[in-house]
Formats: C-alpha cells, structure tokens, sequence
C-alpha cells in the first residue's frame, strides 16, 4: 500500500462522503497545488551535497495532489500535458529547482485536472490546496497556511440559495471525533487512518486502498507531466495498468 497520507486528512474524507452522496454532482474539473520551499533537503547549503531528490523535478511528486483528488474523484489519468517557469529562483541547478511545474491532465471519466507544483518557491506559510466542481456545486479549502486546517467554501446548488454565496467551511485535517490515540501520530490524524487501512487488509487479506495500481494511478501521470513540458507542451498517453491486479 503506497503511503499517501494526503488522501486521509479529516476534510478530505468528508468532502468523500459528501460526493459519494451525490451532492456535488458530475465532477468535471479540479485542481490541486502543493507549493513546499525544502531547498535544505536539495543540497547541503554548506558542504554542496546533493541529496536524492536534488534530481526530482518539482512535478514527479503529485502524489499529495493527485492522490486525494483521484480518490475524490474515483477516476484516472488518460493524457497528460505540462509546463516549466525555468530556474529563475536558483539559477543553474538542476530540475528539481525548477521554479513550478504545471500538470494539466484528462481523466477517463471526461474531467480536467490542474496540478502546481514548486519546491523553492518562497512561500510561506506553505500550501496545500484544492478545488472540485461539480454540476451541482464546487468545494475547495482554503489557502491561509497552517497544518491544524483551514476555512474552505462550499456551494450545493440542491441546498443553497446562489444569492447567498457559497458557505464557509471548517477543513480540518484532524477528526474531533478521533480517539486520542490518533493524534499521536502526523498530519493531524491523517496517519492513523491510513495506517488502521493498511493493517486491516493485512489482517483481512483484501486489497488496500491504494494499491500497486491505484499507487501507479497517482504517481505516473506528475512524471508524464514533466515530460511533456520538457517537450514544449505536448500531449502525452499515460500508460494504463490493469485494474484487477493486485
């Protein structure tokens, strides 16, 4: 089971219920940012040592965006396109300090997908962002920094009146309702939640959540993303792995 704890913060799984539900409709488009500056975990600012991820570009690592809006979304990427803002910020280096990476994506399903992506791009607080529109409303959280959650809008054209505008919304990423245990772990609950999954499948012999396949569904597309920026844009097949597989 790939360890994409995003997919687990409390907002996240509420925003699940919510669409599972119907409310929000058809989804046909989202977005998702992740702008994370670990410039200290490129290079050793004093000696010049590269570290691993000193040769990942910004892009290959979409997993905290795409995953939880590919579960969202119960979909997959079919195509993939890209582009790069060139190394303004960190002149010379390699592609990991691109300045930001864009992912635009189709999905199976007929939805559009929009992914940001930047690893020294000086904002701060950092940020983890993302929107979902629907026929019948949109979602998003909101962008003020803080790893306790943030204010998001809501909009359900089946309960809300469009004069009144979107509802303002809690997104949390711990559960309130979680046992105290759960809060000893990261990212606000998110942890305990993935790892109860990964542990009940064991014990059960069932497939996890995210599998070899669905783990494959979230990562290849970012790398698939930045070839086809490095290409000036074009569009490119993301391979698709059979689903049965386990």
């Amino acid at each position: 089971m790939m360890a994409e704890n995003y997919c687990y913060f409390h907002y996240v799984r509420e925003w699940q219920e919510m669409i599972r539900a119907g409310k929000l409709g058809q989804i046909f488009y989202a977005e998702g940012e992740y702008i994370h500056e670990i410039v200290n975990l490129l290079r050793d600012p004093k000696t010049g040592e590269e570290y691993w991820r000193y040769r990942r570009a910004p892009i290959w690592y979409c997993g905290h965006t795409l995953g939880p809006l590919l579960t969202l979304m119960d979909d997959r990427i079919i195509k993939a396109t890209g582009a790069q803002a060139g190394r303004h910020t960190y002149p010379g280096e390699s592609i990991a300090y691109l300045d930001m990476e864009v992912g635009l994506f189709q999905t199976a399903k007929g939805a559009v997908i929009k992914i940001l992506r930047s690893q020294v791009a000086p904002r701060y607080h950092d940020l983890i962002f993302y929107s979902l529109y629907g026929t019948k409303g949109f979602v998003e959280n909101g962008r003020e920094g803080g790893w306790g959650g943030t204010k998001g809008r809501l909009f359900l054209k089946d309960e809300m009146n469009p004069h009144d505008g979107a509802r303002e919304i809690e997104c949390l990423t711990s559960d309130p309702n979680a046992p105290e245990e759960a809060k000893k772990g990261g990212h606000g609950t998110s942890e305990y939640y993935m790892i109860r999954d990964f542990i009940a499948a064991i014990q059960n012999d069932t497939r996890p959540p995210i599998d070899v396949v669905r783990a494959v569904d979230m990562t290849l597309p970012g790398i698939c993303a930045h070839e086809a920026a490095m290409r000036g844009g074009a569009w490119v097949d993301v391979p698709q792995f059979d689903c049965g597989a386990t």
